[in-house]
């Protein structure tokens, strides 16, 4: 048989206070072994908007979009950082906008372009993603513009921003591999506008041309 001696027994309510689980003051992350987080969202924000005010978003054949502001909507870019994993991370939930203004076809535009700061996405998937919306009146043409040009200047600055927070906390740890970004590169159809205006520069010279085919023969 099996006695218990009932009085070596905690008394209800009470118990050894080396099994108790309690929130401690003298806690300590040594070395940061564990993962730890902090908060990078002004930083990484002020990046973002010094690579981005006053940029073209793109300038070919007299069209052009400038960003004039860039503002955060919500969310945040945080840092986390184990010595265990020897690995350091900047997830990131920040919503942001992007006012732009500018001119297509000798009309005067105006907007704002809304997007995830995601550093693990790529150039094709953050222009999807974007919304491009008007203060009035959609153009098609000038949409997919916005697209294509927009979502590399923002995945550039991201890239700058990502430079800059690893510069500052983790200066030796192994970075990651992003796509290489020419901004501007791509060639713009021209605009109605344009083609318009060549065809009415051009059909002087073709009446010049055959007057003097004319005279020569």
């Amino acid at each position: 048989s099996c006695f218990v001696d009932t009085r070596a027994m905690a008394k209800i309510g009470e118990g050894d206070p080396r099994w108790i689980v309690q929130e401690r003051d003298d806690g300590r992350n040594v070395d940061e072994w564990h993962w730890s987080d902090g908060d990078c969202t002004p930083e990484a924000l002020q990046v973002l908007q010094d690579q981005m005010h006053g940029e073209f978003i793109f300038n070919r054949f007299g069209n052009y979009m400038k960003v004039t502001a860039v503002v955060r909507r919500d969310g945040n870019v945080s840092r986390c950082k184990s010595r265990g994993s020897r690995g350091v991370r900047f997830p990131s939930d920040m919503h942001i906008s992007i006012s732009w203004k500018g001119e297509w076809d000798l009309n005067e535009h105006t907007g704002k372009i809304s997007l995830d700061v995601d550093p693990d996405e790529g150039v094709k998937d953050m222009a999807k993603h974007m919304v491009v919306k008007y203060d009035k009146g959609r153009v098609k043409e000038l949409d997919e513009m916005m697209r294509l040009h927009a979502s590399k200047l923002v995945y550039k600055s991201i890239g700058t921003m990502l430079g800059a927070l690893f510069d500052k906390y983790a200066p030796d740890a192994n970075r990651p591999e992003r796509e290489e970004v020419i901004l501007r590169s791509t060639p713009i159809r021209k605009s109605r506008t344009n083609r318009r205006l060549c065809i009415l520069l051009l059909q002087p010279l073709a009446v010049l041309f055959f007057f003097l085919m004319h005279c020569a023969f």
